[in-house]
């Protein structure tokens, strides 16, 4: 065996048997971007929920029913009342039982 060929582990049993170390460590798993999107994914997934809720108590309540007769009472210039207002999630509006009355001019 000469000097300018590098020995192979064959030749030191004893070199073969020993584990190689490496001067770096192993990359760490990412698990902690793993939690995090999870969590954040979590959390969006929470607060849709919640607006979806707060969105139908609001169409069940009766602002709507409100906000339809004040905006026919200013655009017609007369009395309104209705009786139902159902809102729906899409835009979609019933109105129902609706009396319009002149107001009596006391000029």
């Amino acid at each position: 065996m000469s000097e300018d060929q590098p020995s192979s582990p064959a030749d030191h049993p004893q070199a073969a048997a020993r584990p190689a170390v490496t001067a770096y460590p192993p990359p760490k798993p990412r698990r902690r971007r793993v939690k995090w999107l999870l969590r954040v994914t979590l959390a969006l997934v929470v607060l849709l929920v919640l607006v979806a809720i707060v969105v139908q108590a609001v169409l069940m309540s009766d602002l709507p029913r409100s906000i339809v007769v004040s905006a026919l009472q200013k655009a017609l210039n007369v009395k309104v009342e209705a009786q139902t207002v159902r809102a729906g999630w899409w835009g979609r509006t019933h109105v129902g039982g609706v009396k319009m009355t002149i107001p009596l001019d006391n000029g």
